[in-house]
């Protein structure tokens, strides 16, 4: 039986990346998926690509109070009353904390906090009565410090909190609530970071005890896994995927 046969879930960020490996895995288990990006062509992309379905796209804003209303209540309409949230919408900003402007800043804090935290109250409304599974995206910069990062890690640092106390919060209405930590995964957001910290990836992979960076599909398992009644006793977690980076 497929693992998330009786899923409806709603993936934001999920054009590219982490995101669209999720969707794609979630499908793949039987989910019904309701897919949202900031760019609506590229949710399009990722759902005309899934098995299954139906399946969805819209454009969201994840900062927007009201886009996130409408995309419950849409998806309620369209697919079924969503039982998962993957909180994957997030931006990489990174360079010296002496030139930090606080523009970036605010945009930052808006997207990676406001946008989870928005996230964290329309599912817990549109999941009341119900139960169900919030996965919040953060970051291994959201636990341990890493040059550059002081503005990108402070906001990963927020959502490894919300979660926490979000789970301890909402256990009782049977909504579980956890964090994926991914180091550096091939995506495009992974390139620019590797370009502003003029390193080679050669030389990065010497810092992973595995030897590589991450593929979008193996923190996706993870995130299944959470979402999943395989993680049925599982809520205030951390689920790092770093290739053992922060082991060491």
């Amino acid at each position: 039986m497929a693992r998330l046969a009786s899923t409806v879930a709603v993936i934001t960020g999920g054009g590219s990346g982490i995101g669209a490996a999720t969707a794609l895995r979630f499908a793949q288990e039987g989910a019904r998926v309701a897919v949202t990006d900031i760019d609506p062509g590229t949710a399009r992309s990722t759902v005309t690509g899934l098995p299954g379905g139906p399946h969805l796209a819209w454009a969201h804003d994840v900062v927007d109070d009201a886009a996130w209303a409408s995309v419950f209540e849409e998806t309620t309409k369209h697919l079924g009353a969503p039982n998962v949230l993957v909180n994957n919408a997030g931006i990489f900003r990174i360079g010296p904390v002496q030139e930090l402007q606080a523009a970036e800043l605010t945009d930052l804090l808006a997207v990676n906090v406001t946008g989870v935290a928005l996230g964290l109250k329309h599912a817990a409304i549109a999941m009341a009565g119900r139960g169900g599974s919030i996965v919040n995206i953060s970051s291994v910069a959201g636990i341990v410090g890493a040059p550059l990062h002081t503005a990108y890690g402070a906001t990963k640092g927020a959502v490894r909190a919300m979660t926490k106390a979000a789970a301890a919060e909402l256990g009782r209405a049977g909504i579980r609530v956890n964090s994926v930590h991914p180091a550096i995964i091939e995506t495009p957001m992974a390139e620019y970071g590797l370009q502003k910290l003029g390193r080679a990836a050669e030389r990065m992979h010497k810092a992973y005890p595995l030897g590589r960076f991450g593929k979008p599909v193996e923190v996706a398992n993870a995130v299944l896994f959470l979402a999943s009644e395989e993680a049925s006793y599982i809520t205030g977690a951390e689920l790092v995927v770093d290739g053992g980076l922060t082991a060491q």
